[in-house]
């Protein structure tokens, strides 16, 4: 449940599976959409720029009161990271997450700082991270505790809709506490417990049976195209860096991606000057579903993604991997690798979203998230922004409208119903679920 909760997150439109989904082979099916939305300025801090960053819509940025803050880039709109979002898809077979490789083995309560888990607990550590994160769930300042409380005695996925019935017997009109007690054995909701529920939770999603897999077993499934991928993929070097059976070596590498300095990636965890720009080797199962590609989410396609080892790479380095270097890939080559790439190692039930990979309608995706309707007026001195995505619900004392670019002392009246009420410059109160009128007292 505690996975496609968006209540985990500070303004409640924020769940791990916001941005981890099954139909976009558990990357985010937002980060391909074209616009603003899904996009970082990157260093130059110029949108449209070979810079950019493609990568996941967050919160807006929040003060430590819980306030919204604007900030430089997005103001008051949410905030993208400066990373794609990489795949849970059989994560748990990796000893390090994140693409640099911060979450590491050892596991310690974030409470009480007492090791729970001595090595093998990566995925617990990266499930941590996103909850205090300024861009991704949380507010300045806040601590783990903080995640905690916001789903303490909650009900569990108030939001979402359409819940898979394992799920929706397992959650049979219980909160949180009751769920906790059922689990731990005490109802304590902690970050540490939370950790662990999404953690084990991932793990049951390291499952993935595709061809290549009945292939190694001696039943023959590749078709003849598939295999002449397979021949090139193995031609180009291609399995030293995505070997075994989950095409991936778990190492770091810079490839040539974007200029070493950019981003440290995993030098800035060692301290390895051979780690400059290196960034977590992924593994290549399901990864047809995976656009876009790159850390930067920069490549579209995976025939882009050919091309760019095709040249070897975009830009050099004292530390770029020797395995990157120019080779030949005729065009018919290239279509039989892709075949390989694209059918050879999907696994169907997860683009279809079907057991154990079926999952509940976020909120954010729903008709559920409110609508603006309304503009400033002819000579008010501007066009305000305004911003609603929170959802509203009885006992919810978060709800918040936003409203940037108006001019100090203005008039503003925010009317929330369940149907555009209109645009008269006067809503008799009584007429709709809720009217407020104020002067403005600073321009956000």
């Amino acid at each position: 449940a505690l996975f496609w909760d968006e209540q985990l997150s500070l303004t409640g439109t924020v769940a791990c599976g916001t941005c981890h989904r099954p139909q976009a082979g558990g990357s985010d099916p937002r980060t391909p959409l074209a616009g603003l939305a899904s996009t970082h300025p990157g260093p130059d801090g110029l949108y449209g720029s070979e810079d950019d960053l493609h990568g996941s819509a967050g919160v807006p940025a929040h003060d430590a009161s819980g306030h919204y803050q604007p900030v430089e880039y997005f103001g008051l709109r949410p905030q993208v990271g400066r990373r794609k979002s990489p795949s849970i898809i059989d994560a748990a077979f990796a000893p390090r997450l994140f693409w640099d490789g911060r979450a590491e083995g050892r596991f310690v309560d974030p409470d009480s700082g007492v090791e729970l888990i001595p090595s093998g607990a990566a995925l617990e550590n990266q499930a941590l991270q996103p909850l205090v994160d300024t861009a991704e769930m949380g507010h300045a300042g806040n601590q783990f505790a903080d995640a905690a409380a916001r789903i303490d005695g909650a009900v569990p996925l108030r939001l979402a809709s359409d819940l898979p019935t394992e799920l929706a017997s397992f959650i049979a009109d219980r909160d949180y506490r009751q769920l906790f007690e059922e689990v731990f054995g005490t109802p304590q909701v902690s970050a540490a417990r939370i950790a662990m529920a999404l953690a084990s939770y991932q793990r049951e999603l390291a499952k993935t049976v595709v061809p290549w897999d009945l292939e190694q077993q001696g039943i023959p499934t590749l078709t003849a195209q598939e295999l002449e991928g397979r021949q090139q993929f193995q031609r180009l070097r291609c399995q030293f860096c995505h070997a075994g059976p989950r095409h991936a070596d778990n190492s770091f590498r810079y490839i040539g991606v974007r200029p070493v300095d950019e981003d440290l990636g995993r030098f800035n965890q060692t301290g390895n000057a051979g780690h400059r720009g290196a960034f977590r080797v992924p593994g290549l199962r399901n990864i047809a579903q995976r656009a876009p590609y790159m850390h930067t989410g920069g490549l579209a396609t995976l025939g882009e993604v050919l091309d760019f080892y095709v040249r070897g790479g975009d830009f050099d380095a004292p530390n770029k991997d020797g395995l990157i270097a120019p080779a030949f890939l005729s065009e018919s080559q290239k279509v039989d690798l892709l075949a390989y790439l694209e059918g050879a190692l999907t696994d169907p039930r997860i683009a279809a979203e079907l057991p154990p990979y079926d999952r509940p309608t976020l909120y954010g995706e729903s008709n559920r998230v409110p609508e603006v309707f309304g503009t400033g007026r002819a000579g008010s001195l501007g066009v305000p922004l305004i911003g609603a995505l929170e959802p509203g619900w009885i006992g919810n004392d978060n709800f918040t409208v936003s409203l940037a670019g108006v001019p100090v002392g203005a008039n503003a009246m925010l009317v929330v119903d369940l149907a555009d009420p209109g645009l008269a410059s006067a809503v008799p109160f009584g007429a709709v679920a809720y009217l407020a009128a104020t002067t403005l007292s600073s321009e956000v």
